[in-house]
């Protein structure tokens, strides 16, 4: 039986454990860290992101900035833009995936 929202609940510790151990290879993918999560909590304050902001929200470089919003985009949480700027350098502003 396929999991759902609904009997998801109805699993007990071990049988949770058994599915995540099981399956642990895919949870990998889409397990988050808690600066994705804190990522992702500002862009529902923020709707879009860019890597400077991300790399002065936590104080980080911009390789490190990009680094996470890059992966988040490939667990499928966020999309990106292209945009140009006024010097014509390119930007990429991140927003929220809808899921």
């Amino acid at each position: 039986m396929p999991l759902t929202a609904e009997n998801i609940e109805a699993l007990t510790d071990s049988e949770l454990r058994q599915i995540m151990a099981k399956h642990r290879h895919k949870l990998k993918d889409i397990m988050l860290t808690q600066r994705e999560l804190m990522i992702l909590d500002l862009l529902k304050e923020e709707n879009t992101v860019n890597t400077p902001r991300i790399a002065k929200f936590f104080d980080t470089s911009t390789q490190s900035a990009s680094q996470s919003l890059r992966l988040l985009k490939r667990k499928g949480y966020l999309n990106s833009e292209e945009k140009i700027e006024p010097t014509g350098g390119v930007i990429f502003e991140f927003s929220l995936n809808k899921i």
